[in-house]
This record gives C-alpha cells, structure tokens and sequence, in this order.
C-alpha cells in the first residue's frame, strides 16, 4: 500500500480524499511537517491488507514507532482481521512539528456528545489541577459522525454548541473531509484512528490534542476503536 500527500494551507489531499480546514477570523494556519496523520487515518486499511506500508513523504519517528505498535496491538485484538505489518517512508524526522516544548496548548475533538462535552469542561475548568491540559480550541469534524454531504445537519449541531464555546471562551476550528466515504476500513474499529489523523492537520500549532474517552476505566469495551490500550 502507498500513501501520497500534499499539505497546503488551504486544505489536505489523499488520492481523492480531501480535507478542508475552517479556522477562526484572525488565526493563522501552520500546515503539518509531516504525514503522520495521513499515516494513523489509512493504518486499518494498510492492515487489513497485510502488506507493508509505505508512505511517500516525511513522517517522523515517533509515529513510525508508535504505529507499529498500534498495528501489533489490533492483530493481538483481531488477528483474523488484522495483521501486523511493516510500516516505512520516504523521510523519517525526528518531531513531527516544531512547537515548542514550553507551548502546552491543546485541541480537543468536539462533535457535541457527552465525552466531548466532558473533556472540554474538565480541561477548561481546570479540574485536573496540574494534570489538566490548557485548553484553547476544539475541533469540529464534518464527514465523521456527520455525512461529509449533510451540509444543514453540521450546520445545525454547530449552532446548538456554539453557546458551550462561548460559556468557556473556547475558539472552534472545522474540518470538512470526505475520507470515511472513500475508505474501506470498519468504523467501530478506526474511528479513533481516523480523528487522530484530523486532528493531526492541527499539529502545526498544536502539541496536543485530547479525545474524550468512550467507555470508563470501569467497563471497558474491547475490542473498540477508542480504549485505553491502544489511544
């Protein structure tokens, strides 16, 4: 399997696959150094495939790392589905971006549900003490949870948070794709996987990026695509 991808300020390709960033009035975008995201949004397919997986451009090395085993855990998971494979690019860096260390912002994937609704109050709120991340933007995905082509329904959840963002003095950014339509890979399995790799596209700006957990430490649901074993 390959992988080519261009970064433009105006939005991502991926043979076919577009994704198109919405930012607010005032905020500059810094494209992503690397592929890695393109890497961890195709990774299921690359698997179910089982041949080694090669992406034509720069990833860095902590995601090479991190992916093979991500691929090691999902083959122990559903082996019959998944197999281990190895994963190789054209250039490997060492950071993916060049944030600096001492810049602690964080995004958090938001699509209007309770874990996102939760992880952005707990992290703007502080409830964390020390242990919470500063919190200024969440990302909102069109094409994931909502049809890339159901323009009014996105448009609707968006207004129906937008109070939220304004209550916590949060900024939301928009990314549009068709990607999930285009792919083959099983959604209850990669959708982590897929809104890691749009969240990515903010990695230019951003170290981290929180995900709201699906199930709590005390029932846990394996094997499912967002858990703490392999998030």
């Amino acid at each position: 399997m390959r992988l080519i991808g261009n970064g433009v300020s105006e939005g991502l390709s991926k043979e076919g696959a577009t994704f198109k960033i919405s930012l607010p009035s005032g905020t500059q975008y810094v494209p992503p150094k690397t592929l890695d995201g393109f890497l961890f949004a195709n990774v299921f397919e690359a698997m179910m495939i089982g041949e080694p997986f090669h992406v034509h451009g720069v990833v860095s090395a902590r995601a090479i790392k991190n992916a093979t085993l991500y691929c090691e855990a999902w083959h122990n998971l559903l082996p019959n589905m998944f197999s281990p494979i190895e994963i190789t690019s054209d250039a490997i860096v060492c950071d993916r971006n060049a944030v600096s260390a001492e810049d602690d912002r964080a995004i958090s994937a938001f699509s209007g549900g309770l874990d996102g609704m939760f992880t952005a109050l707990r992290h703007k709120q502080r409830d964390l003490g020390e242990g919470s991340h500063r919190l200024d933007m969440v990302v909102m995905v069109h094409g994931l949870d909502v049809p890339p082509d159901n323009a009014e329904g996105f448009r609707s959840l968006k207004q129906r948070v937008e109070p939220v963002f304004d209550e916590l003095g949060l900024t939301c950014a928009n990314v549009w794709t068709n990607f999930r339509p285009l792919n083959r890979q099983p959604w209850e399995m990669s959708f982590s996987a897929q809104l890691a790799g749009c969240l990515h596209l903010m990695s230019g700006t951003y170290r981290y990026a929180l995900v709201g957990n699906s199930e709590p430490y005390s029932d846990l649901v394996l094997p499912w695509g967002s858990n703490p074993a392999t998030d």
